[in-house]
């Protein structure tokens, strides 16, 4: 049973005199800060799940990648940002709550940054580390605006003041 078959049937209660109306409001408030609270917790849980599960996937390809062609490495390297773009589509079209759009834009920041660096170095671009992340910094500000990620930003922001 999900929040809105709730609230209809608190206020089916309340038209038949089971409940008054300032106990209605009452458990609305208490359910909604309740449920606040809960999302924050999740909202942490995802984003530790977001930086874990990336560096795991990381890492499952690094132990191996002097054996890759340079093709194999831009696929590889593209995989993560394709699927974190498909499922944020998906998410997006979906409607869904605000947790999953926070958490999926930082992990497509973080996968963007992934795998600009891993083209970068699988083509042995000669730039320095600064100007790399500078660059890729800069071509995602799009995403932070359309998207409007809270912590995409703050990745955003921390990044553009360590490579300036």
């Amino acid at each position: 049973m999900n929040a809105h078959e709730i609230y209809r049937e608190l206020e089916q209660l309340t038209r038949l005199g089971y409940l008054e109306q300032p106990q209605l409001d009452r458990i609305r408030d208490e359910y909604l800060k309740t449920r606040k609270e809960r999302n924050s917790i999740f909202l942490i849980f995802a984003l530790l799940g977001v930086i874990f599960i990336g560096a795991g996937a990381i890492s499952l390809f690094a132990w191996n990648w002097s054996m890759f062609s340079r093709e194999l490495k831009a696929l590889i390297a593209l995989l993560p940002l394709l699927g974190v773009q498909g499922l944020l589509w998906w998410k997006l079209r979906a409607g869904a709550p605000e947790i999953w759009i926070k958490s999926l834009t930082l992990a497509l920041g973080i996968a963007f940054l992934s795998a600009l660096g891993l083209i970068y170095q699988a083509y042995q671009l000669s730039f320095s580390l600064r100007s790399m992340l500078l660059t890729g910094f800069l071509t995602m500000l799009p995403v932070v605006y359309l998207l409007d990620g809270y912590y995409l930003a703050i990745l955003y922001m921390a990044g553009i003041c360590w490579t300036g």
